[in-house]
């Protein structure tokens, strides 16, 4: 039973490293720092953010949190066109990006487009 609890406040520990650290990065960029919304950190290695107006569910990982954050934004709005009703967008690979559809079991795995590129 005392090993559970450890390991409960191990994970718990991690967690709140994660969000400081989520926190920390976003506190930098002003515009995100307005746009975040709640950031779920449940998983302690996949952050999980949410920003004011969309509702998708953004999984930065564990790192680049501001890079990753900022390149959604540059596609957004495309993104919501080419796919409407979106669950989420999975940020935390190099040059793709996973979306998901609401009421959809399956995804959509796109190439993360190049700066000013559009998809």
């Amino acid at each position: 039973m005392v090993g559970l609890v450890v390991v409960a406040a191990d994970r718990a520990a991690v967690r709140a490293d994660l969000a400081a650290r989520v926190m920390d990065e976003i506190q930098k960029n002003r515009d995100l720092k307005r746009r975040v919304s709640q950031i779920d950190v449940s998983n302690a290695h996949d952050a999980v953010v949410i920003l004011d107006g969309d509702p998708a569910l953004l999984h930065i990982g564990e790192g680049r949190f501001q890079e990753r954050l900022q390149s959604y934004l540059e596609i957004s709005e495309r993104l919501h066109e080419r796919i409407p009703n979106i669950d989420y967008v999975d940020l935390r690979f190099e040059q793709r990006l996973f979306v998901k559809a609401r009421g959809r079991s399956d995804g959509t795995s796109l190439p993360l487009p190049a700066a000013g590129k559009t998809f």
